[in-house]
């Protein structure tokens, strides 16, 4: 019976093969190969894993035991016991560029790229694999002293250097184990490992294999990991997901035997592009000291950006980089913390370092070079009526505030730079370093909107004694505290915060004391540069995404930034934060985000009628007066004066957000019917009738129910209609929250029954938590089945039907099949989607 069983069911569960090889192993020195062990460790483990005649189970478990200890020549037809990969077919020879490039980026590359690649290791670029892997993390929120930077091409040059940071190998590639053709390395160990231990085809992770972002990492190097292997049945690559197929497998096999050879990717620019390059470096390198200052600023708002000329060589991106070499010669980039910081060496030089990476969606924040964009650049910040005697210094007090770096510069010209290039603004500092995992993030709302007051209403742009007389109240964390300093230092920020706040007040109040100015006029309609006025902010729990124009249910908030607030917010969380800095550091620009977004919150409020400003604001912090009154201690803003706009009905800020849709043509001319076409507002719309597909997928959307509490935070829809009409659909959650006014307790402040969906055509976000493949015919019952949803058990089921599980055979070829999709629909945005977030459902 016991025979008849072990060949009729499947291998058992994980940890009851773990649990009977380290008994019978030790024990006997088994072999598990052996073809009579392996039939009696089947159908044991199956009854043991049965909980089914348990004492038949051990009863036959003991006399195995006992058998192996008698009689070991019953068993041990081999030595020792070894689980290692049986024999493939031979080593063949492969082109590092041509065979395996691609298959670390489809398989690895989404995984390990970017600050949060686990131990650092980086398969996006050859010289990351060749630094290697660290023990140390970049993100560690308790973290008391500030790292030493581990930036790739920036913070190290050799492998000497690298090694003396901590890397270790992965690849070994030594002289010693090349000749004697056994590269022992890590990267070999690990996917033979992985090859050797699939996952349960099909089926829901064990506990055992932690997906949390932030489970502490073991990253042992090549002599550590036997011990490793042995604690981490599921430990090997790729981590947590299917295997690797089998051409995949032994490519990479054979390349890793062949001490893994690559080669760094040399950029080749045609002579148009270098043209380009020289026009814009011969701008940025002046020597006058009006040009110095306007370099300076220029740089210190782009050097995140994936920079890239609209019409030249597709795919080709640069970064803007201080060099100690002039243009004409190789690039030699300065590595300093921050782009605000000394650059150590007079004369340095801006130059275009192209990014020989492979692109990745998280960090591929795009700005478009064109001769109409350097001339625009050039009048407003290098030729206007403008100048400088003496430059200013780097030093931490003046370099860290930009209202006194910059100025000389006219504010007028900034805000206006910074309006240009608003969806590029708030992407730096939504998917830029500072914004990894939930602490991080639940400092906003899951979903509102973003506009900009006009400059031609904004004081500090008007008024020329608005920021000369408040720079000195502005203060914007930079460099680490100790944790002793911190109260101190929060204090210093707070009182400053309470300072500025009065001061905005009283001048607003004295120029426009009937609050005539709160008009729709004031709100910034965009221009011949930029018509994206006017952004969603998506929050997906431990990441965030902005997208142009007003998507969505109309939400709870909209926030308005004046040029103070957005130019503080991207110092904040862009210039200013240290990635490798101390949790003080980073607690600090958490608390200050808090205050600059409670300021934009109050520009929002100043277009409400008096009456509804209360009670407005006691909507978005509902259970937080108190604590908002201790911890926060921030006044209800515009208390005297008046607002130029007219109310009809008691939802004032519904009402005010409906004025904005149609009053700006982009906006009025792209209505969001597929989220916000309830109780008839698109009733008798001739651009209301979408398609079927959407027709249906707006059951879903903005609506509240215990279905939606099922859904991941995003996920990915494919319609299959015919080979080449396929559809792609993002999901979003919208979470609810009483307020957002703290760091920690974010679960007590939920209210679930609150949720709602956002739907959009097309990709949105960088971190999808899972990928629903459908045919058109089955849409219908999608929908129906998806609201039916009552708890996780259902979603489980739901997942199986119409899901890409982890461990499906499908879920190479659907994530391959999303990326490519992603270069189709949107190729300028479009980077290799990152599965570290992907979900065990």
């Amino acid at each position: 019976i016991f025979i008849q069983r072990a060949f009729e069911n499947p291998w058992p569960p994980a940890d009851s093969q773990r649990t009977l090889k380290s008994i019978i192993c030790k024990n006997g020195n088994l072999f598990l190969g052996n073809d009579k062990l392996k039939i009696m460790l089947r159908a044991v483990t199956l009854k043991f894993t049965d909980r089914f005649d348990i004492w038949a189970s051990v009863a036959v478990l003991a006399l195995i035991v006992l058998t192996a200890i008698l009689f070991p020549p019953f068993f041990n037809k081999y030595p020792e016991y070894h689980e290692q990969v049986q024999p493939g077919p031979p080593s063949i020879t492969v082109n590092y560029q041509q065979d395996i490039r691609p298959i670390l980026n489809r398989r690895c590359v989404v995984c390990h790229a970017c600050y949060d690649a686990p131990c650092q290791l980086k398969f996006s670029s050859y010289e990351g694999m060749e630094r290697g892997a660290s023990k140390e993390p970049v993100y560690n929120a308790s973290r008391f002293t500030p790292m030493d930077p581990t930036r790739l091409f920036i913070d190290a040059v050799s492998m000497t250097e690298w090694r003396g940071k901590g890397f270790f190998s992965v690849l070994n590639q030594s002289r010693e184990a090349l000749e004697e053709k056994t590269p022992d390395s890590l990267l070999l160990r690990m996917i033979e490992q992985g090859r050797n231990h699939p996952l349960p085809e099909g089926q829901k992770l064990p506990e055992s294999v932690d997906l949390d972002i932030n489970r502490e990492l073991t990253c042992p190097a090549v002599d550590e990991f036997d011990e490793y292997a042995e604690k981490n049945e599921f430990g090997g690559m790729p981590y947590g997901v299917a295997s690797l197929g089998d051409q995949e497998y032994q490519k990479l096999l054979s390349w890793a035997r062949q001490g893994a050879p690559g080669a760094q990717i040399e950029s080749s620019l045609s002579s148009d592009t270098r043209h380009s390059i020289q026009r814009w470096e011969a701008l940025l390198n002046g020597e006058a000291p009006k040009q110095q200052l306007a370099a300076r600023y220029v740089y210190e708002h782009l050097f995140l950006a994936h920079l890239y000329f609209e019409d030249r060589e597709p795919g080709l991106y640069f970064r803007l980089v201080r060099s100690k070499t002039p243009p004409g010669q190789p690039v030699i980039e300065i590595n300093t913390r921050h782009p605000n910081s000394s650059p150590g060496t007079d004369p340095f030089y801006y130059r275009f370092r192209p990014i020989v990476s492979t692109i990745v969606h998280k960090t591929h924040i795009i700005y478009p070079l064109s001769e109409v964009k350097l001339s625009r650049i050039e009048e407003l910040l290098f030729v206007s009526d403008w100048d400088v005697d003496k430059l200013p210094d780097y030093k931490t007090p003046i370099s860290s505030n930009p209202f006194v770096t910059y100025a000389a510069i006219p504010a007028r010209a900034r805000y206006e730079f910074l309006l240009d290039n608003a969806r590029y603004i708030m992407m730096a500092f939504i998917r830029g370093p500072v914004c990894r995992g939930q602490v991080a993030l639940n400092v906003i709302d899951d979903h509102f909107f973003v506009a900009f007051l006009d400059p031609d209403y904004d004081l500090s742009v008007t008024d020329p004694s608005f920021l000369e007389s408040a720079k000195t109240l502005i203060k914007i964390p930079k460099d680490s505290a100790s944790p002793v300093s911190l109260l101190l230092r929060w204090k210093e920020y707070f009182s400053a915060h309470r300072g500025y706040l009065e001061f905005r007040e009283n001048a607003y109040y004295q120029q426009d004391p009937e609050g005539r100015n709160n008009v729709l006029d004031s709100i910034w309609a965009g221009n011949a540069y930029n018509s994206e006025s006017f952004l969603t902010i998506f929050r997906h729990f431990d990441s965030a995404s902005v997208v142009p124009g007003f998507i969505g249910e109309i939400p709870k908030k909209i926030l308005i930034f004046d040029f103070p607030v957005l130019e503080r917010i991207y110092y904040n969380l862009v210039v200013n934060f240290d990635v490798f800095s101390n949790v003080s550091h980073q607690l600090l620009t958490r608390l200050s985000m808090d205050y600059l977004r409670m300021e934009a919150e109050d520009i929002t409020l100043s277009f409400l009628p008096p009456t509804a400003r209360h009670d407005t604001r006691a909507s978005w912090y509902v259970g937080a007066e108190a604590q908002l009154s201790l911890f926060l201690a921030h006044q209800m803003p515009a208390q005297n004066r008046g607002t130029g706009i007219t109310y009809n009905t008691e939802d004032s800020l519904t009402e005010f957000i409906q004025k904005i849709f149609r009053e700006f043509p982009q906006l009025r001319d792209a209505p969001d019917f597929l989220n916000r076409c309830r109780r008839g507002e698109c009733a008798g719309s001739a651009s209301a009738v979408s398609s079927p597909v959407e027709s249906t997928l707006r059951r879903l959307t903005s609506i509240t129910g215990p279905f939606v509490r099922q859904m991941p935070d995003i996920v990915y829809l494919r319609i299959r209609n015919d080979e080449n009409r396929d559809l792609v659909f993002s999901i979003m959650r919208n979470k609810a929250h009483t307020n957002v006014a703290f760091i920690f307790g974010e679960d007590r402040r939920r209210r679930e029954e609150d949720d709602t969906l956002t739907i959009m055509k097309g990709f949105v976000g960088s971190y999808p938590n899972f990928f629903f493949q459908i045919e058109a015919a089955q849409l219908t019952d999608f929908v129906d089945n998806l609201l039916g949803m009552k708890d996780k058990v259902d979603f489980e089921r739901f997942a199986v039907i119409y899901g890409v599980r982890r461990s499906s055979a499908e879920f190479w070829a659907a994530s391959d099949w999303f990326n490519a999709q992603f270069r189709i629909v949107n190729p300028k945005e479009a980077g290799l989607l990152d599965l570290n977030r992907y979900g065990n459902f």
